[in-house]
């Protein structure tokens, strides 16, 4: 788990910028218990196979986020687990190909104004800022 600055969702992408302004990209994926005891287990959080099912899957996730300390959000591993300002739930898997592929697409489906010469950093930023 790593400590993040920003987070923004649209459509199927989740973009987070950390503190030391690196910038990562998840697509969606629908969430499922396998999912949530991966990204438990990647925390070092080992829950009982029966817990989403006995008390649901969002008790779950959040149960997830506040023993790692973050009620919002777990990112920085193969897949994140985020809760949006509107309180909805969000699991992402890390983007398959590089950072800046995945900015382009996203600013090429929300029509975003970009420049060629920015680095990472500026891109993600600017689509952040955008998806907000």
């Amino acid at each position: 788990m790593k400590k993040y600055k920003e987070i923004a969702a649209k459509g199927k992408y989740v973009v987070v910028s950390y503190d030391n302004n690196a910038v990562e990209v998840y697509v969606k994926q629908k969430i499922t218990t396998a999912i949530l005891h991966k990204i438990a287990g990647e925390n070092g959080l080992k829950f009982h196979q029966n817990t989403a099912v006995e008390n649901g899957i969002e008790w779950f996730a959040k149960k997830i986020l506040d023993t790692l300390g973050d009620p919002k959000a777990i990112v920085g591993g193969e897949d994140c687990l985020y809760i949006n300002k509107n309180n909805t739930l969000i699991c992402g898997h890390r983007y398959e190909g590089t950072v800046k592929e995945a900015l382009r697409k996203i600013a090429e489906e929300f029509e975003i104004d970009y420049q060629d010469t920015w680095n990472t950093q500026q891109f993600g930023r600017k689509i952040i800022n955008e998806l907000k």
